[in-house]
C-alpha cells in the first residue's frame, strides 16, 4: 500500500512554491521596454519591482540628458545656415497630444490629492505616500515619469524652427527629467505634488502652444497666467521642500516619507526654477522687446526674440518687431546714399 505524504513534506512543497512566487514577483526588470510592456499589458504592476528598477537605474536619465545636449548643439550648428522649417502642423499635433495626456492625467490624479488634503490636512499631502496603495495612481505616476523623456523632444521644434533656445527651457527639461526618475524609486510623498501640479499646468500650457501653432489668436493675459501658474508651482515646491527639510533636521514628531537627499535636490531645483521663471516673466511681459541673438542678422530674416510685449506671439516663441527691421533697412539705404557722395 502506497504511503501518504507526510505533513512535513507537504509544508516543504508549499514553502517552495511560495518562495518561487516571491522570487518571480521580486525579480528585476531586464529593460525599460519590459517595464513599459508590463505596465500596459500585465496590470497591475508589482510596486516593489517597479520602484526597485527606478532606484537602481535612474542614472539612465543622466545619460539621455547628455545625449540630448549633444544633439541640441549639433542641431543648432546644422541649422545655422539653413532656412527654418515650418512644422506648424506637427507642432500642433505634438502639443495637442501632450495637452490631452496631461488632462487625462489630471483627472486621474487630482481626486486623491484633494481627498488627502481634505481629510488629513496640508502636511499629509507631502509627508504621507499613501498613493502607493492605489494601482491606478501608480500607473499614472509611472507614465508621468516616463513622459519627461518624451518632453525632451520639445526642443527639436525650437531648433528646427530656429527659435531662440532659452536657458530656462533646456535646464528645466533636464533637471525635471533626472529628478523625476530619481525620486520615484523612493516612493516619495512629494511626488503627489509634483505630478498633480505639473499635469494641471501642462494641460493648459501645451494646449496654448497647440492653438498658437495653428495661428489662433490668444489673449496676452492667458500667456501671463500660464507663466504665473508656473511661478506659483515653484513657490509651493519651495514651501514643501523647505518644510520637510526643517522636519528632517529639527523635528522627530512628524515623519515624512521622503529621502533627505531627494528633498535637498528638490529644494535646490525649485529655487533655481523660481529664479528663472520670475526673470522670464519680467523680461517677457514688462521689458521692451530686444534682439538677443546675431542669428537673425546673419540669415537676413526676422529672428526670434526672448522678450516680447506683443499680443500676436507667445512670450517664448516670438518674432522681433518689424519696426527693428524697417530701421535696419532705412539705415542701409542711408549708407548707400552716403557712399555715392564719397
Amino acid at each position: 500500500m502506497m504511503e501518504s505524504p507526510s505533513l512535513l513534506s507537504i509544508q516543504s512543497m508549499i514553502s517552495s512554491n511560495n518562495n518561487h512566487t516571491d522570487t518571480n514577483m521580486n525579480e528585476n526588470f531586464h529593460s525599460w521596454f519590459e517595464l513599459i510592456g508590463t505596465l500596459f499589458f500585465d496590470y497591475p504592476i508589482n510596486l516593489e519591482k517597479l520602484t526597485k528598477y527606478f532606484r537602481n537605474n535612474w542614472q539612465i536619465s543622466i545619460y539621455y540628458s547628455a545625449l540630448y545636449l549633444i544633439l541640441v548643439l549639433i542641431g543648432t550648428r546644422w541649422m545655422k545656415n539653413r532656412q527654418p522649417y515650418n512644422l506648424r502642423l506637427l507642432l500642433a499635433i505634438w502639443s495637442g497630444t501632450l495637452s490631452l495626456f496631461s488632462m487625462v492625467g489630471t483627472i486621474n490624479t487630482w481626486p486623491e490629492f484633494v481627498k488627502m488634503f481634505w481629510h488629513n490636512g496640508f502636511v499629509s499631502t507631502y509627508c504621507n505616500n499613501s498613493y502607493i496603495d492605489d494601482d491606478n495612481l501608480i500607473f499614472w505616476y509611472t507614465i508621468f515619469s516616463l513622459s519627461k523623456l518624451l518632453e525632451l523632444f520639445d526642443t527639436a521644434f525650437i531648433v528646427l524652427r530656429k527659435q531662440n533656445l532659452l536657458t530656462l527651457h533646456w535646464i528645466h527639461h533636464i533637471l525635471t527629467f533626472v529628478y523625476t526618475f530619481y525620486i520615484f524609486g523612493f516612493k516619495a510623498a512629494t511626488a503627489r505634488w509634483m505630478v498633480t501640479m505639473n499635469l494641471a499646468v501642462h494641460s493648459v500650457m501645451y494646449g496654448y502652444y497647440a492653438l498658437r501653432a495653428m495661428k489662433i489668436s490668444i489673449p496676452r493675459q492667458i500667456a501671463m497666467a500660464i507663466t504665473g501658474a508656473q511661478i506659483v508651482q515653484m513657490i509651493f515646491g519651495l514651501i514643501i521642500h523647505g518644510h520637510i527639510t526643517w522636519l528632517k533636521l529639527f523635528s522627530k514628531q512628524q515623519q515624512c516619507d521622503c529621502p533627505f537627499n531627494g528633498i535637498i535636490y528638490g529644494l535646490l531645483m525649485y529655487l533655481l526654477y523660481f529664479y528663472f521663471f520670475v526673470q522670464f516673466f519680467i523680461d517677457s511681459y514688462f521689458n521692451k522687446p530686444t534682439k538677443t541673438t546675431k542669428q537673425s542678422k546673419e540669415n537676413g530674416e526676422i529672428g526670434y526674440c526672448q522678450k516680447s510685449s506683443t499680443k500676436e506671439y507667445s512670450s517664448d516663441k516670438c518674432y522681433i518687431d518689424d519696426i527693428i527691421n524697417n530701421n535696419i533697412n532705412h539705415l542701409q539705404h542711408h549708407d548707400r546714399k552716403m557712399k555715392k557722395f564719397q
